[in-house]
């Protein structure tokens, strides 16, 4: 649960920061390309397949590299490329001169959101088990929270029977 909660953390923290900074990492080889930044509350992910006869200007070097630094348009909208959105996730599919991009936007509030669900279940079990607990050390109901020290067999309020 440590893991899922951290997850949340840390996906907040680049939904707040992607508002004000980009972050990115970037991959090449001669005949891909791909991208995955952070930037104005998006995650956007990219893959350019180039044309085969580019390796012979490109040559085999693959590299790495991270970007911090101003804010990253897609390059989908810097084409006017058609698409499809909804409910701020895009896909696009587009020619960039002699390579075929692809790109996927992902809002980070979603992301957030995802990473929430667990960490959100976990922190309610623990605390109505916390609750149940209490209840019981009182001599109360589990279920409703009544005094059971007159009737400890049955709950009287919502008949429940005590562990």
């Amino acid at each position: 649960m440590a893991t899922h909660a951290l997850l949340f953390v840390a996906t907040l923290a680049l939904w707040v920061r992607s508002h004000f900074d980009s972050d990115g990492l970037v991959w090449w080889r001669w005949n891909r390309h791909g991208s995955l930044y952070a930037s104005k509350g998006r995650l956007i992910w990219g893959v350019s397949i180039q044309d085969e006869k580019l390796r012979e200007y490109a040559g085999d070097e693959t590299y790495f590299s991270w970007s911090l630094g101003e804010l990253v348009e897609p390059t989908s909208q810097l084409f006017a490329a058609p698409g499809v959105r909804f409910a701020g996730f895009q896909y696009w599919v587009f020619w960039n001169g002699p390579a075929l991009d692809r790109e996927l936007i992902i809002p980070l509030w979603f992301l957030a959101g995802s990473a929430a669900v667990l960490p959100g279940v976990w922190t309610r079990r623990f605390l109505l088990k916390r609750r149940r607990r209490k209840l019981r050390d009182r001599s109360c109901c589990t279920d409703c929270g009544y005094d059971l020290r007159a009737t400890p067999e049955r709950c009287p309020e919502c008949g429940a029977v005590p562990t």
